[in-house]
């Protein structure tokens, strides 16, 4: 049985799991192989799951600069038009290398070569941009958000962009 499910999972299928029906060291290595499938499968499931995301993630500005451009190539516009489209461009174009940025920087922490921030951050300022932030989308869904501290709070030495991208 170990075998045929070590060729299994070779071949791609963890969802095949070993029934253990014994308690010795043959079972442990059973209760392993199913574990180390579990594992695998949970991988690859995030993986396509982050790797969905991200394309949906690319392809929403990229839609949006076809759209503007194409107006802008095809279509007879009033200069105040056209200079909105040229900024929606500029800010969808920041937009994605602010995403490659973060998929780059996900990516080094995941192979731990990701460089720690030095920066001193102040707590109560970045809560009250990330309230400011949030705001509009918070009462759209009657969800009020609300910052105090009743005490100062110390700086945190960090970086930024590591924040804001988990």
């Amino acid at each position: 049985k170990l075998r045929d499910t070590a060729v299994r999972l070779a071949q791609g299928d963890f969802s095949h799991r070993i029934k253990v029906t014994s308690n010795d060291e043959i079972a442990e290595v059973a209760h392993a192989f199913n574990e180390m499938a579990h594992q695998v499968e949970s991988m690859l499931e995030e993986q396509k799951a982050f790797a969905s995301n991200t394309s949906h993630e690319l392809r929403t500005p990229l839609t949006s600069i076809r759209l503007r451009s194409e107006a802008l190539r095809y279509e007879a516009l009033d200069p105040e038009t056209e200079k909105s489209y040229i900024e929606d461009i500029d800010n969808e174009v920041i937009r994605m290398t602010t995403l490659i940025e973060d998929l780059t920087l996900l990516s080094r922490f995941d192979a731990k070569r990701a460089e720690l921030g030095q920066s001193e951050i102040d707590i109560v300022r970045l809560a009250q941009n990330l309230i400011q932030r949030l705001d509009s989308q918070a009462r759209t869904k009657s969800i009020h958000l609300n910052f105090t501290a009743d005490e100062p709070i110390a700086p945190i030495i960090s970086s930024m962009n590591h924040i804001q991208i988990v």
